[in-house]
């Protein structure tokens, strides 16, 4: 399966998405289009592998390997994890 994602906030078409292809391969098995495993090329280029699998309680889990890049590494400003005050609306 091939797929290309636009990612809101991106606001462009991005080289992978693991919520897309995810939601991809969803459609296309509950549409009886798609068994799993499911390959699935991205624009990118990567191979993504969605596979499943019986749970504790016989529940189908789902899962999602590929390739994972760490893209940025930053420090948190001195306060930015202290929540804002709530509007006065709420």
């Amino acid at each position: 399966m091939d797929i290309r994602t636009y990612e809101r906030g991106v606001e462009s078409e991005t080289l992978a998405c693991g919520t897309g292809v995810m939601a991809s391969v969803a459609v296309g098995v509950s549409q009886g289009d798609l068994e799993l495993p499911v390959t699935v090329l991205t624009r990118g280029g990567f191979r993504f592998e969605v596979s499943s699998w019986a749970g504790g309680h016989g529940d189908l889990r789902w899962g999602l390997e590929g390739d994972a890049r760490l893209l940025v590494e930053g420090e948190l400003v001195e306060g930015a994890e202290d929540l804002p005050e709530p509007p006065p609306w709420c």
